[in-house]
């Protein structure tokens, strides 16, 4: 199976100036629908690590109050990774793990009743153990400096054959080539009012 997925996380500015911008799962769905992708699940999400072309430990800001929903923080975080990665000889366009948790799509929100909420996942350390299993208990309007935006484009090669990931979402014989949930999830809502938009 072939997917195609953004080797770093969403950003704003150009090669030479920019930063990785943590947003809520509203945002984030209108932006990868635009582009024809989706979110990743915690089981892409997994599967991303494990041909990462190398890893940086994470960089974890304290939690004190609010801070860390901050902007400043959001910049120091992105600040942080630049360096880590530079002291590692990394370079941009490289598959690097330990930079961010993923905002992915779950059955959760419809198993468990968690609407208007965000899942978050992973944040994988070199020894390939993540920091954050898949965790929804945060609302929708929650964002912090460790949230990242993946991009996975909607199209996957399933033997041969190019497929809608959709398809494979709801389907109960392939959803599990990209999730290792309990269910398919495609019938779910992600994030509370905004139902999943396959359709643009």
């Amino acid at each position: 199976m072939q997917l195609w997925v953004s080797c770093d996380y969403l950003s704003i500015g150009n090669d030479n100036d920019f930063s990785r911008i943590p947003m809520g799962p509203l945002a984030a769905q209108e932006i990868v629908d635009s582009l024809g992708c989706i979110l990743p699940t915690p089981f892409i999400v997994d599967r991303i690590n494990d041909v990462a072309q190398g890893a940086i430990d994470i960089f974890p800001f304290r939690p004190v109050g609010d801070r860390n929903t901050k902007p400043m923080v959001f910049q120091d975080s992105n600040n942080a990774i630049n360096a880590l990665m530079k002291a590692k000889g990394y370079h941009w366009g490289m598959f690097v793990s330990g930079l961010k948790k993923d905002i992915v799509i779950t059955c959760r929100f419809a198993n468990e009743g968690y609407n208007h909420h965000v899942g978050i996942y992973g944040w994988h350390r070199p020894d390939g153990n993540r920091v954050q299993p898949c965790y929804v208990r945060h609302t929708n309007n929650y964002v912090d400096y460790s949230h990242g935006v993946r991009l996975v484009h909607r199209t996957a090669v399933v033997d041969g054959h190019e497929m809608d990931i959709k398809e494979i979402l709801e389907s109960a014989s392939l959803y599990r080539l990209l999730s290792n949930e309990a269910t398919p999830i495609a019938k779910a809502t992600y994030a509370g009012d905004k139902p999943w938009n396959f359709n643009k």
